[in-house]
């Protein structure tokens, strides 16, 4: 599942920065559509967010999800947000506690 997104002004938390639980925010977002999207409903058990560089406010990002692997119920992700240069700006990896779904 892929998504752009562009900050803005109410996102900021440091001057010019976009706040970090935006940022966590759109990675729990894109990984539970990616689940959605193989047919599961899943909400998130474990969200783990590395943050790599800042997001400026008002820089376009591109968010990415994909389902990795299901376990006994489980379904294990990844996110990752990237700038308009390719640059990795931040990198979740997730639990998803699979609600319904194949």
């Amino acid at each position: 599942m892929k998504a752009n997104f562009q900050t803005k002004k109410e996102y900021e938390g440091y001057a010019n920065i976009t706040h970090g639980g935006i940022i966590t925010t759109l990675l729990d977002e894109i990984i539970v559509w990616a689940c959605r999207k193989k047919g599961y409903e899943a909400m998130t058990a474990e969200l783990k967010v590395r943050f790599k560089k800042a997001v400026l406010v008002g820089e376009e990002v591109e968010i990415t999800g994909r389902v990795l692997e299901k376990r006994k119920g489980i379904l294990y992700c990844q996110g990752e947000m990237r700038n308009k240069n390719g640059q990795l700006v931040a990198f979740a990896e997730a639990k998803m506690f699979l609600t319904y779904g194949t």
